[in-house]
């Protein structure tokens, strides 16, 4: 299990979304690409108090964020009356067809609250009377929704035919790579993928 949440590099994704069909173990594979913690982004460390703060507020965020995406493929289009006419129109003017893009449209302007740019929930421990942590926290946590749905979920569920329980697979995987990777002292490497996302949902 110690090697089992090794994150793969932008080439070995790269390689992998050339297949034209994912078996379970490429669903497994590609959802080891993840983004760069939080923390690394601010250009002073934090303190280990702040550390512990800043930990449990991006579960908070991460936890939300997968709860969505879980709803949004669960339930594609039962809730379409929950987005204005035109915003569905824009989305299908763009993207035609594409199922797997429409879900992460439609997930993405419901954590957003509209059509808005998605806010980290939570307030940063500020550095300095002009820090920018929150705003890179901001930035952050958009980046972190759009490579989970952008590059993992909408990959997955265009290289299944729509399998949405591969889908669900990916979510988790992807989930448990991150936090064990960014937070190691929280989340232990040897725990398996439902211990990790059960953990989370605790934080």
């Amino acid at each position: 299990m110690n090697n089992y949440y090794q994150p793969i590099t932008a080439n070995d994704f790269n390689t992998l979304i050339e297949k034209d069909y994912f078996e379970l173990e490429d669903v497994k594979t590609i959802s080891k690409f993840i983004p760069s913690p939080l923390e690394k982004k601010f250009d002073t460390a934090l303190k280990y108090s702040e550390a512990n703060l800043v930990c449990s507020l991006v579960c908070k965020n991460i936890y939300k964020i997968i709860q969505v995406f879980n709803i949004a493929i669960k339930e594609d289009g039962d809730h379409d009356h929950m987005f204005p006419k035109e915003i569905l129109k824009q989305w299908k003017d763009a993207i035609g067809d594409d199922k797997a893009g429409l879900i992460f449209f439609k997930a993405g302007y419901i954590l957003g609250n509209g059509p808005y740019e998605l806010k980290f929930d939570g307030k940063i421990p500020k550095k300095g009377f002009f820090s920018s942590r929150q705003i890179i926290a901001d930035e952050w946590i958009n980046d972190y929704m759009r490579s989970l749905g952008g590059y993992i979920i909408s990959n997955v569920l265009r290289k299944t035919k729509m399998n949405t329980d591969h889908a669900f697979v990916a979510i988790a995987e992807n989930t448990a790579c991150f936090l064990v990777n960014a937070y190691p002292d929280t989340f232990d490497k040897n725990k398996s993928v439902r211990d990790i996302i059960v953990l989370l949902s605790k934080m």
